[in-house]
């Protein structure tokens, strides 16, 4: 019953839907400061006013969304792998928007950004200097994407020889790569040597310090290969 969740929504919750709609606001802030909230175990009133709002929208059965309506409280059985897919359909969406058109939307990826950027940094340095802006909105997002990903218990982009992620909607194309798999960032990578002949299914790694991190786990497999 849409009306029925529009009541629950805009005017029980109070989230503006005219507003949102037409972009005049933004839904969430998904930043650092939001980010080390979130790997903390502490989610923060943004991350749960969006978690509130795709259950009342596309999850919550008639009965609950009334018990909402009555009492303001949200009581229904959720599969949280659902929970989890919604969130990181708003993360794709939110990486897909940065492309600025709907032409190229999702379609670049960090290191052709970066690569952009130090061709026309003498040129035309404003150009460059968005480029890399939109290359740190994007490793953001994408740490974002892994970070909920690994809340929940199930595979993200990192994980690309997992069947479960193979089978999941297609990604943005910067996320189709994979990415490192302590933190999630798709730029810069590094490929672990000794599987490094795997291809995509090799471990990736932003840095030194983070393949070091993970060897513990990755070690078995990576003699296993």
């Amino acid at each position: 019953d849409d009306a029925l969740r529009v009541e629950a929504l805009e005017h029980k919750s109070g989230f503006p839907l005219e507003d949102l709609k037409n972009g005049d606001i933004n839904f969430c802030h998904l930043d650092r400061d939001a980010f080390a909230s979130y790997h903390s175990g502490y989610e923060g009133q943004d991350i749960a006013s969006v978690r509130q709002y795709l259950v009342l929208a596309c999850l919550a059965d008639d009965e609950a969304v009334r018990l909402n309506i009555r009492t303001g409280r949200l009581r229904c059985n959720i599969n949280q792998r659902e929970i989890c897919s919604l969130l990181c359909k708003v993360v794709d969406y939110s990486i897909e928007v940065l492309g600025g058109s709907e032409d190229n939307a999702g379609n670049t990826s960090s290191a052709e950004d970066v690569s952009r950027a130090s061709e026309v940094a003498r040129q035309n340095p404003s150009e460059a200097a968005a480029l890399l802006g939109r290359v740190c909105q994007r490793e953001t997002l994408a740490m974002w994407q892994h970070l909920i990903c690994r809340k929940y218990g199930v595979p993200s982009h990192v994980d690309t020889n997992d069947n479960l992620w193979m089978q999941s909607p297609t990604p943005p194309k910067c996320l189709s790569d994979g990415g490192c798999r302590v933190c999630g960032r798709t730029y810069p990578l590094q490929t672990c040597a000794r599987c490094k002949w795997m291809g995509a299914g090799a471990a990736r790694y932003c840095c030194r310090e983070h393949q070091k991190t993970d060897w513990r786990r990755h070690k078995q497999e990576c003699k296993a290969k």
